[in-house]
């Protein structure tokens, strides 16, 4: 409801700020409702693609932005927050950090019976520098863990120039593709 009030007294002109606004309040919608235990792969997204647009907003050019997305990848249900940490931490490692800004990529795809999910950004890795930071990479490890076991692979690869996270989700395990 604040942010309905917020949205209410920012100028019509300022369809910007107003667009910021209902990405926040999407965001918090997501956070604060009751938990679920899988959520459809395009609900994820859409809390992506908020998150992104509210960043694009703050870094501007600096962020660049790659997605590819299967179409037949949206039957898939995932644990929620499984994409949105790594996508959070390659805009912070990837532009946010960089004075020339940097790339972030999501890339979801079938592949052999798989849902494979890759997100990447430009620059090396960066190793936390102390326990309260890289949570996110490690709470997404542990929940991916918790659903699927080893035959999730998630994978961290880094050079120099590009770091990618990469985990797949079986075609036949609890988070199976939505049927009929």
């Amino acid at each position: 409801n604040a942010l309905n009030t917020v949205y209410g007294v920012i100028d019509r002109e300022n369809a910007a700020a107003r667009r910021l606004v209902l990405h926040l309040s999407g965001l918090l919608r997501f956070f604060f409702r009751p938990g679920q235990m899988l959520i459809p792969l395009d609900e994820e997204l859409r809390i992506v693609h908020s998150y992104l647009e509210i960043e694009k907003a703050r870094l501007g050019e600096k962020l660049v932005v790659e997605m590819n997305v299967a179409p037949e990848a949206g039957r898939f249900r995932v644990p929620p927050l499984c994409i949105e940490p790594l996508v959070e931490n390659a805009v912070k490692h990837g532009a946010a950090s960089r004075a020339k800004g940097g790339t972030v990529s999501l890339d979801i795809r079938l592949e052999a019976h798989n849902l494979r999910i890759e997100v990447g950004n430009s620059g090396p890795f960066v190793e936390p520098d102390s326990p309260r930071t890289g949570v996110g990479l490690a709470n997404v490890r542990r929940r991916l863990e918790l659903w699927y076991g080893a035959s999730a692979g998630f994978d961290l690869h880094s050079t120099p120039e590009w770091t990618r996270v990469v985990f797949s989700i079986p075609e036949n395990s609890p988070a199976a593709p939505i049927t009929g």
